[in-house]
């Protein structure tokens, strides 16, 4: 009797012991967070600017962010958010970049370019100074994809740049395939990989462009590259021969909607949901020192509109040590950069179509005890 009541006293201590560690999950809306606002000048005859931002330290300009948006590159002036100049890259001759850009890369006084299997390094001023043919693909790939767009993002540590590689479509044959992530050594013209298989539940979710693309986000003091996999509520984090997942997902259910694929004469069309819940970017703040992960939970469609299906979408905080501390409400799906003064998010134009918006989140104050 003695001992069972012991042992009943040593569960409940450990129960309370577990609830006062526990750490609370903070919920909250992301006007909570904004601590400022930055506008940045937009061109007429730009399209977009998007929020592939990167900061930069320049020796005459002072604090600068440049972004490279339909083969011109953008330098604005921080935080007065001006254009200091812009610089057009031509597509042929012996500077040309190719007509289609797969992935760039902006480094402190050089640009880095893929285009058909293509490494090519400019300077800031249209210049190519290196090219260099990437490798091909093995036979169990088909076709490397090597792209930057989306979310999956390109990232130098000393003198080699890993450079992913995202299927357009994920089929059967790429289940077993774990080459993704390219680690090319630009001075000896070497490479090597950082390697993932995609879990085994996509095997439900081939054929569908919606579930095949994968974000990125890299440690260089871990030597890490974090994976955000649109239908997995875990990360994947890889590097240095660890290939381990974390959790990163939202309380709330994810619903992930299968496209169809039909035939169109010759042509193999691949119909995606656009109602799915997915996963999207994985986003570094350096200041607070917080990864955040985008979760479109219910998707802003026009169908879901008619049904009167409210939209929600998240970020999904984590701390440095990858553990999860907080989900952040967001009016829609967007992304954002980082600065050494705070991360900033793409708000679009509240003001005026001359001015693109971004507010800094102040990831400070989702700290608990």
């Amino acid at each position: 009797m003695k001992s069972t009541f012991l042992t009943c006293l040593s569960l409940i201590l450990l129960l309370i012991s577990c609830q006062k560690n526990e750490k609370k999950i903070v919920e909250i809306d992301f006007e909570e967070l904004v601590s400022d606002t930055l506008f940045l000048e937009k061109s007429p005859l730009t399209k977009e600017l998007g929020y592939n931002f990167d900061y930069f330290l320049d020796e005459r300009e002072g604090p600068t962010l440049r972004v490279f948006v339909e083969n011109k590159l953008y330098e604005y002036s921080y935080p007065e958010g001006k254009i200091l100049r812009t610089q057009e890259y031509e597509t042929e001759g012996p500077d040309g970049i190719g007509t289609f850009v797969q992935a760039h890369l902006l480094d402190e006084d050089v640009i880095w370019f893929i285009s058909n299997l293509e490494l090519i390094k400019t300077d800031l001023y249209g210049k190519v100074l290196e090219r260099q043919k990437l490798p091909e693909a093995e036979e169990s790939r088909q076709s490397a994809n090597y792209s930057t767009r989306m979310g999956a993002n390109m990232y130098r540590d000393g003198a080699s740049l890993l450079i992913p590689d995202v299927p357009f479509v994920l089929n059967e044959g790429l289940m077993s395939y774990e080459n993704w992530i390219l680690t090319y050594d630009t001075q000896r013209a070497t490479h090597s990989y950082l390697t993932f298989k995609w879990p085994a539940e996509y095997q439900g979710l081939l054929n569908d462009a919606n579930f095949s693309r994968y974000r990125t986000s890299y440690s260089p003091e871990q030597k890490e590259m974090l994976i955000s996999l649109p239908a997995s509520d875990s990360l994947l984090i890889v590097g240095q021969g660890k290939n381990s997942k974390v959790y990163a997902g939202v309380n709330d259910p994810m619903t992930y909607l299968k496209g169809e694929v039909t035939q169109d004469g010759e042509w193999v069309v691949f119909n995606s949901n656009n109602n799915t819940s997915q996963y999207g970017g994985i986003f570094w703040a350096e200041q607070e020192q917080v990864y955040v992960r985008l979760a479109e939970v219910v998707r802003d469609t026009k169908q879901n509109r008619e049904e009167g299906i409210i939209p929600l979408t998240k970020l999904v905080v984590l701390n440095s040590s990858l553990e999860k501390i907080a989900e952040v409400k967001l009016p829609f799906a967007t992304g954002g950069f980082n600065t050494p003064n705070g991360f900033y998010l793409w708000i679009g134009y509240p003001q005026s179509e001359d001015e693109v918006a971004y507010v800094k989140l102040d990831f400070a104050r989702l700290k608990t005890d």
